[in-house]
């Protein structure tokens, strides 16, 4: 898996690296799902692929399940293979919004969300998620049978918590 970063796996980032190889499924950088469903450019582009780009699974973020749920089924209807939910972004700017790493908090709320999404696309849905909010606070162990419950395919956990962000060692 070639996991998504943001600022690198771009279009020109994945094909450079899948030249190299070593990988077989790549993952876009987040994607705001509003921003894809209004065909802001930026959303766009970073949605972009093509034939040599595969296979492919586009990662949207976001706090309102409907808009998730609706861009969700635009990318499936236009060809894409997987949507992966960023539950692990720990940007301030996206968790204040309630999304990314910020779904960590309340599973229950969580496993709805993503089953309004799930249930309304036929194409494989996944989370990426992190450990837990805070240092000792193992959140993604109690939010793994829900996600399951919910209907993802799979789930991918980032070796730290929100508050390790993207520094220190990984567990």
């Amino acid at each position: 898996l070639l996991a998504p970063l943001a600022g690198y796996t771009t279009l020109p980032f994945r094909l450079c690296m899948r030249e190299v190889g070593g990988f077989g499924l790549a993952t876009t950088e987040l994607i705001h799902a509003r921003s894809y469903l209004e065909r802001q450019p930026r959303a766009k582009e970073l949605a972009r692929t093509c034939a040599e780009d595969s296979p492919l699974s586009v990662q949207l973020f976001g706090s309102v399940a409907e808009e998730l749920r609706d861009a969700a089924q635009m990318l499936a209807e236009s060809g894409t293979l997987i949507v992966d939910i960023n539950m692990g972004c720990p940007v301030e700017k996206v968790v204040t919004r309630g999304a990314g790493a910020a779904m960590l908090r309340d599973p229950a709320q969580t496993g709805k969300f993503v089953r309004t999404i799930t249930q309304a696309v036929k194409i494989p849905v996944t989370v990426k998620t992190r450990l837990g909010w805070k240092e000792g606070q193992l959140d993604a162990v109690p939010l793994a049978p829900i996600l399951e419950d919910a209907g993802v395919a799979a789930l991918t956990i980032h070796g730290r918590t929100r508050e390790g962000a993207f520094g220190g060692s990984v567990n």
